[in-house]
């Protein structure tokens, strides 16, 4: 499992997210042409945690994975970000073919524009700690 899975699974899954964006929550990269607004996911790190058990099955991991909101307005962007934010927060259990043990907010910001392009961006931190 990984926690990007989780978190797109958690983001496909929450009435308030695909209501704004439908199905256009995308891994790395927004694709050229998709229109706004939507949602990218990023894996930024991982660091394995201290083990209780050494010959446990698996591991758990701290993954620190960033959604990138991107929308043509303002209000928009802030309207996503609460939703994104409501539908993964404090979330636990069996997710995306894995044991996530917690989900945790963590860095947002800051707002990007570029008005070239009528975007703006605002990326949302979360670290996942899952089993690995």
């Amino acid at each position: 499992m990984s926690a990007e899975a989780a978190v797109y699974s958690l983001l496909a899954a929450a009435p308030a997210v695909t209501a704004l964006v439908g199905t256009r929550i995308f891994p790395g990269q927004l694709p050229e042409g998709q229109p706004l607004p939507a949602l990218t996911i990023e894996h930024i790190s991982s660091v394995r945690l201290g083990r209780l058990d050494a010959q446990a099955a698996t591991h758990p991991t701290q993954s620190r994975i960033q959604v990138n909101v991107q929308a043509a307005t303002y209000p928009m962007v802030k309207a996503l970000r609460d939703a994104v934010t409501a539908a993964l927060q404090f979330q636990r259990g069996a997710i995306g073919g894995g044991a996530v043990i917690a989900i945790l907010p963590d860095v947002a910001g800051p707002d990007l524009v570029d008005p070239g392009m009528g975007l703006i961006h605002q990326p949302l931190d979360f670290l996942v700690v899952h089993e690995s």
